[in-house]
C-alpha cells in the first residue's frame, strides 16, 4: 500500500509517460493503450536462431540464437528511437516483459544463467545519461529472475556510428570496437544472455559473442527489442530459384 501510494505521488510530480509516444499515462503503465494495440499487431515471428526472416547463413554465426519482438518499422521503430534518443525509458520494460515470456515459451530461461548487454562507449553514455541496452537488460533480469552483469564487455570510443556502416565494415568496426572487461567475473561455462536494442547483420552480436565464448561462456544467446529485414543478395535469390524449380 505504501510503494502504491508512493507510485502515485510520484506520478503526480513526474507524469509518467508512454514509452513509445510520450502521452502521459497511469502510473502503473509502460505505454499507453493506443502504442499498446499496435505494438501487439506489430510482434513478429522469425528463426529463433538467425533472427531474421528468410533467414541468413547460420555458418557465420557466433552466439547460439536469438529471440526478437519487431521489425524496426512501423510504431516499434517509433518507440526504439523513442528508448535510444528521447529517453522514452518505459519501452524498456515493456521489451522485457514480452522476450522473458518468449524466452520462457522457448524453455530458454532455465538456460540462462545471467544477463548482460551490448555495452556503450563510456563517452556516449555519459552524453545521454544512459544506456538503453542495459535498461532492457536490467528489466529483464527482473523478470527473469536472472544476476545481471553488464561489467563482462567494454566499448572503445571510436567517433563512428556502427548504423553508417556497410556490412563488411560493420564487422571490422565491432570486432574493433568491443574487448573483455579487465576485471570481469568468472563466466566460464554459463550460458550468457546478452540484450542490445536493435539487430541489423549480426556484427555486434557475434563480436560480442566471440569474447564472451573466449572468456568461458558456454553458450550466448541473444534477445533484442526489434530486427531489421535481412535483404537476400541477387546470389542467393538465383540460388534460392533454383532450388525451387
Amino acid at each position: 500500500m505504501i510503494s502504491r501510494l508512493k507510485a502515485i505521488l510520484v506520478d503526480i510530480l513526474l507524469p509518467n509517460r508512454c514509452g513509445s509516444c510520450a502521452r502521459v499515462i497511469s502510473w502503473d503503465k509502460t505505454v499507453c493503450d493506443k502504442c499498446e494495440k499496435q505494438l501487439e499487431k506489430e510482434l513478429i515471428s522469425v528463426c529463433k536462431i538467425c533472427g531474421k526472416k528468410p533467414c541468413k547463413n547460420h555458418d557465420l554465426q557466433v552466439f547460439d540464437g536469438i529471440t526478437v519482438l519487431f521489425d524496426y518499422s512501423g510504431q516499434a521503430r517509433k518507440a526504439v528511437r523513442m528508448l535510444k534518443y528521447h529517453r522514452g525509458l518505459n519501452f524498456a520494460p515493456y521489451c522485457a516483459k514480452h522476450l522473458a515470456q518468449r524466452l520462457r515459451d522457448d524453455k530458454l530461461d532455465v538456460q540462462t544463467d545471467l544477463v548482460t548487454c551490448v555495452p556503450m562507449s563510456r563517452k556516449k553514455r555519459r552524453i545521454k545519461g544512459y544506456d538503453h541496452a542495459e535498461l532492457i537488460a536490467r528489466e529483464l533480469a527482473k523478470k527473469l529472475g536472472k544476476p545481471l552483469d553488464c561489467k563482462l564487455l567494454v566499448h572503445a570510443q571510436t567517433g563512428t556510428e556502427q548504423h553508417s556502416m556497410n556490412a563488411k565494415n560493420r564487422r571490422a568496426h565491432a570486432n574493433a570496437c568491443f574487448s573483455c572487461a579487465e576485471k570481469h567475473s568468472d563466466i566460464s561455462g554459463k550460458t550468457v544472455l546478452i540484450c542490445d536494442d536493435i539487430y541489423t547483420t549480426g556484427s555486434t552480436l557475434n563480436a560480442c559473442a566471440l569474447l564472451l565464448k573466449g572468456m568461458g561462456a558456454k553458450k550466448v544467446i541473444a534477445a533484442a527489442a526489434a530486427t531489421t529485414h535481412f535483404k537476400l543478395s541477387k546470389e542467393r535469390v538465383d540460388v534460392k530459384a533454383r532450388k525451387q524449380s
